[in-house]
Order: structure tokens, then C-alpha cells, then sequence
């Protein structure tokens, strides 16, 4: 039975009964990738990035309207789990801590996962969010965060054009600030509601 557990960088989750220490920390320090701290949760965004690792075997992107998903989220805020297939090969992926469900707008009715740390928003390929066919949407319009430490979501817009409001008060978000389960957020012509798996009733911390 798997034992999450945050690291003592509060950053981090991992499998306790699988890893004495946090297998990205160690990551960290053995200069592997990451870095040694997390984004603020008030002030700047760190704008730190993600990067992809590509999956053997995975099927060819499809041609057209495809958009390249982000297999690894190298950022300090990242949970990794490992996971084998039947050929022994071992991966790793991040734990689902809520969604965004497009309600209004060009992709109604899509639904995309929110992980720990930074999930970017925008026209961009390769935001965690990306949304196509919205054109008042910058490429990175707006940054939806989770942070385990205080298992708490915070919403900050990215300098973009048209602004990211709060609906249906239509506050606008001009800085950081928290956000919970069932807001509406217009980013562009798209509106979006926040649905939380992570919360009072449940952190991948506490679940055993």
C-alpha cells in the first residue's frame, strides 16, 4: 500500500514505502534536474519550464489539429510517482490534483488536468492548457498553480492583452491570488470552471 508523504523541502510528494528520500530531491542534488526551491506563492511567477521526455513506443502525434502534451514536469513543485510497465521499463508521472473544464468558448466541453506547481494557460502548443481557435488569448495568457504546502490554488495572470477575470463578478486578476473549487475563470473568449480533487477532504499527503 503506497504511503505519500510531502519531503522535508515541503515540495515534493513520494512514495514513502518505495523511497526512503524524496527521489527528486535526490535528483536535485545529485544535478540531475530541478532546482533547489519552489516559486513564491506571492510576488513573480519563477517562469521556469517544462520539458518533455519522450514515451518509448508512444503512438505518432496526430497531424493537423494534434498539440504535443508534456510528458515530465521538471520543475522543483513536480510530484513524481514511478510506475513499471510488463517490459520492466520505468516511468514516472505526476498525480492529477484537479481540473479545468471548458464551459464556454472555442473548446466546450474539454476538460484538462491540473498537476502540482505551475500549469500554464494560452494559444501556446505546449502550455499544460492549450487551447486552440481562441484568438484573444495570448500564447501565455494566465498561470493556474497548486502548491502542497498549503494544498492551496492560486491564479495569476501573465501580462496578457485581454486580461483574466474572475466570472461572473468579472474581477480582474491583476495579481496572484487564491482560487478554489467551482470558480469560473475567463481567460480570452474562453471560460473555464475550477473542479479540485485536492483540498480539505483530500491531499495525495494523507492518502494511504
Amino acid at each position: 500500500m503506497s504511503s505519500m508523504v510531502l519531503c522535508p523541502r515541503g515540495i515534493h510528494y513520494y512514495d514513502a514505502s518505495k523511497y526512503e528520500k524524496c527521489p527528486y530531491c535526490e535528483r536535485i542534488e545529485s544535478g540531475r534536474g530541478g532546482e533547489p526551491t519552489a516559486p513564491g506563492i506571492s510576488g513573480e511567477s519563477s517562469g521556469m519550464s517544462r520539458i518533455t521526455t519522450p514515451v518509448s513506443g508512444a503512438p505518432e502525434a496526430a497531424p493537423a489539429k494534434s498539440r504535443a502534451r508534456r510528458h515530465v514536469d521538471s520543475s522543483p513543485t513536480a510530484a513524481w510517482y514511478p510506475s513499471e510497465d510488463e517490459s520492466g521499463r520505468r516511468d514516472y508521472y505526476e498525480p492529477v490534483v484537479g481540473w479545468l473544464v471548458v464551459v464556454d468558448g472555442p473548446e466546450k466541453g474539454r476538460d484538462y488536468r491540473i498537476v502540482p506547481g505551475r500549469n500554464s494557460i494560452g494559444r501556446d502548443p505546449s502550455a499544460e492548457v492549450a487551447i486552440e481557435g481562441d484568438e484573444l488569448m495570448s500564447k501565455e495568457h494566465a498561470v493556474l498553480y497548486y502548491y502542497a504546502e498549503n494544498n492551496q490554488f492560486y491564479l495569476e495572470d501573465n501580462r496578457s492583452k485581454h486580461g483574466t477575470f474572475l466570472m461572473p463578478e468579472k474581477a480582474l486578476v491583476a495579481e496572484r491570488r487564491p482560487v478554489e473549487d467551482g470558480n469560473r475563470i475567463k481567460v480570452g473568449k474562453t471560460t473555464f470552471i475550477l473542479k479540485t480533487l485536492c483540498g480539505k477532504e483530500f491531499t495525495w499527503e494523507k492518502e494511504e
